[in-house]
């Protein structure tokens, strides 16, 4: 009896993916809550005042575990942060870190630093197991583990900077000997650079000079001459040079057309003098000859 009072229902022979419910309902993006946006904008600021930023998946934890680990990156300059997905979603969307959104969508831990001290982090990793490296952002770049890895054996940036600009000198040194720009020589004694220009334009010059602090001006070469920086400053205010020979030019031509009027007027004045002591000597002559 209960077998034939049982419902018949027909099959549904349309594809699963058309008879879920939630196609008839379009998913509507509801505007972020007042909370994470300000844990967004806060984050916003840490992630851009950062040297070192890097993801962690986090696994679970007890809670007194992860104040240890908080303290242990504390102590060395590292901070945990712990943000809701969305938060960091907030947080990186139209700024430089936007490229790593994939590590916002899963329980995730942040590690920020001032200083990008990759090796002293990955030492800090191996007491840490429950949190797992995943990628980091250094210098403006996105980095894989393997990459922060071989970072972390690369000597420090200073270092660098202080090699390269010991190779810079020694080149400097090699390409001013022998020339007549030997006299610069002392310039090459330090942590210095160089600005170069195809027209000696000083004015622009030392008005681009006052926007950048980190490079003081010490002296110059324009016109075969080494110049300081008080010279360059005086040059800067004289005339261009094509201006002062045009003026020179227009000087001589007026000196020259001058010179020749008044060379032409004492020609003529010279002609009327001999002519009239031609016609007097006629005269005398004349007279003699008839007396």
């Amino acid at each position: 009896m209960l077998e034939v009072c049982k419902p018949i229902i027909p099959r549904d022979t349309r594809p699963t993916w058309q008879s879920c419910s939630l196609i008839t309902h379009p998913r509507v993006e509801q505007p972020p809550h007042p909370y994470n946006k300000i844990m967004g904008d806060k984050l916003r600021g840490e992630l851009l005042s950062a040297g070192l930023i890097c993801f962690f998946h986090e696994n679970p934890i007890p809670a007194e575990d992860r104040r240890l680990i908080h303290n242990m990156l504390f102590k060395k300059g590292f901070f945990l942060k712990s943000y809701s997905n969305t938060a960091i979603k907030l947080a990186i969307t139209g700024t430089k870190f936007e490229a790593a959104m994939p590590f916002s969508a899963s329980r995730n831990a942040l590690v920020l630093s001032e200083t990008p001290d990759i090796k002293t982090l990955l030492k800090l990793t191996k007491k840490m197991p429950q949190f797992v490296l995943l990628a980091g952002i250094t210098h403006d770049r996105i980095l894989r583990r393997d990459e922060l890895e071989w970072l972390s054996t690369v000597p420090d940036i200073q270092y660098l900077l202080g090699q390269t600009c010991s190779l810079l000198n020694t080149a400097i040194k090699l390409a001013i000997t022998g020339t007549k720009f030997e006299a610069a020589m002392p310039f090459s004694a330090s942590r210095n650079a160089l600005v170069l220009s195809e027209t000696p334009d000083i004015k622009t010059l030392l008005k681009l000079s006052k926007k950048m602090p980190q490079f003081v001006l010490l002296a110059g070469i324009t016109h075969d001459r080494i110049l300081r920086r008080d010279e360059l400053e005086w040059l800067s205010t004289v005339p261009d040079i094509q201006y002062l020979l045009g003026q020179t030019c227009s000087l001589l031509s007026a000196s020259g057309s001058s010179l020749y009027n008044c060379t032409s007027h004492h020609q003529t004045k010279l002609s009327m003098l001999l002519a009239s002591h031609a016609k007097q000597t006629e005269g005398k002559e004349d007279d003699k000859t008839a007396t």
